[in-house]
């Protein structure tokens, strides 16, 4: 069994803008995202 890292978006990278959140999950190697918010900040 494999695990994949995940992110919550909304409090990791809270100083980035919306769209740019996922580019640096992608970037920092996690192969999920996490959304506690559906909200645009």
């Amino acid at each position: 069994m494999s695990l994949i890292k995940c992110a919550c978006i909304d409090t990791l990278y809270t100083e980035l803008d919306w769209k740019e959140c996922f580019y640096a999950e992608k970037k920092d190697g996690f192969g999920a995202v996490g959304i506690l918010g559906l909200e645009d900040p």
